[in-house]
């Protein structure tokens, strides 16, 4: 799970319009499937609840 932290670090502020992009959505899927740590999960899940209304239009 060490191995996908850096590109969760790189996702910071960036997973609600990420999780909006044909592409990024799956990007940030297979990232959250295939686990981190929980507290890093936890913050992916953050920022999507954060901006959901956003997220649900796009």
């Amino acid at each position: 799970m060490e191995k996908i932290g850096f590109i969760i670090f790189a996702f910071r502020g960036q997973v609600a319009m990420l999780s909006t992009h044909p592409y990024g959505c799956l990007v940030i899927q297979r990232v959250s499937e295939h686990g981190s740590d929980e507290q890093q999960g936890q913050c992916m899940v953050d920022e999507i609840l954060e901006s959901a209304y956003v997220v649900a239009q796009g």
